[in-house]
């Protein structure tokens, strides 16, 4: 026949199994307290994350590409190598993954598990211009003298007749270069000369030091005797620099005493109001010496080209601010998930 338990034995399992079940009790609490204070730290390492990437956006100079769950920009150099960081944050849309962090091609999470991530931007539009290259303009009068005369001089062996200018050009132009050159004349009483026409050089030293760049011939039987303007074309392609000053230069190639062309000329009180250098020029030897008289020209024409840069204006977005909204990971005890959320503003703002 079986034994059944004594009273005393009763009451000593009892109290072992309530020292069992205490203990029991006190590694359930100890892991919840372990798991509770382990999403603490998740979601104080999320936030973390959070305002290092905002941290990072304040200083962005360049935003290259941007959606709602990533966003590529460019900061300035920290590592000394004198290139500019490529940063990129992004989330994978899946609730629980982290943001990640990639800079300059090495990525690592930088936040814990996140519910939820979203990226908003405000934008404007600003012109933009480029330059590459140079344009070249269309033939145009870049410097003239058609105005009243109050005198002639004849181009003969001994007398030759001259004209200083320069290009009057746009303030952005670079280079120009000749076309065709037009000079008033009149038929002179040699009708067997030969008037020699010359594009000179106008150094520092003046025209006693100048060299020709382009001649051209023409026959005193050929011009009218009523006068009219020859023209000569230039066939040369040299581009000058905007500052380069030339003359034209009439003298006699060839022929008798008589003289070969006769030149109208203002003699005084012609305006030089864009500073075309308009001044009439007078030599002997046959060029070989000058005298100046500013504010007098022949009657002529100077046409050519210039180049300006070629620009490019276009229309860029700006990015002037960019809403960071995140929901870290629920905590326990049935916590509600945390919101993050904050705004980055670019006073200036930030190009593509």
């Amino acid at each position: 026949m079986r034994r059944g338990f004594t009273l005393v034995e009763l009451v000593v399992a009892l109290a072992v199994m309530s020292i069992v079940m205490a203990g029991l009790g006190s590694v359930f609490v100890l892991a919840a307290r372990g798991a509770e204070a382990s999403s603490d730290d998740s979601g104080a390492a999320s936030t973390a994350g959070l305002n290092a990437m905002a941290a990072d956006l304040r200083d962005a100079v360049r935003i290259s590409a941007a959606s709602a769950r990533d966003v590529t920009f460019e900061v300035a150099d920290r590592n000394g190598d004198s290139a500019r960081e490529v940063i990129r944050y992004a989330w994978s849309g899946t609730a629980g993954d982290a943001l990640v962090r990639t800079c300059n091609g090495a990525s690592a999470d930088a936040t814990g598990p996140l519910d939820a991530f979203s990226l908003a931007y405000a934008t404007s539009t600003r012109q933009r211009s480029t330059t590459a290259g140079t344009v070249t303009s269309a033939e145009t009068l870049l410097a003239s003298y058609t105005g009243s005369v109050s005198g002639m001089q004849s181009v003969t062996a001994t007398n030759t007749v001259g004209q200083v200018f320069a290009p009057l050009l746009p303030s952005q132009a670079t280079a120009w270069r000749l076309t065709r050159l037009r000079v008033n004349m009149t038929r002179g009483g040699g009708s067997g000369n030969v008037l020699g026409i010359q594009l000179r050089s106008v150094p520092s030293t003046g025209m006693g030091g100048s060299s020709v760049l382009e001649s051209w011939s023409l026959a005193t039987s050929s011009m009218s005797n009523s006068g009219r303007y020859e023209t000569f074309t230039v066939t040369s392609t040299f581009n000058y620099l905007p500052s380069t000053i030339l003359a034209i230069s009439l003298s006699q190639a060839s022929g008798l005493l008589s003289s070969t062309a006769v030149i109208p000329y203002q003699a005084s009180g012609v305006a030089d109001p864009d500073n075309q250098m308009l001044t009439a020029l007078v030599g002997g030897l046959g060029g070989l010496t000058w005298s100046s008289y500013p504010e007098s020209s022949l009657q002529f024409e100077v046409y050519g080209t210039y180049t300006t840069p070629a620009t490019t204006t276009s229309t860029v977005t700006i990015y002037d601010s960019i809403d960071i909204r995140a929901t870290l990971k629920p905590g326990g005890r049935g916590r509600a998930a945390a919101p993050f959320a904050t705004t980055i503003r670019f006073p200036i703002g930030a190009e593509p």
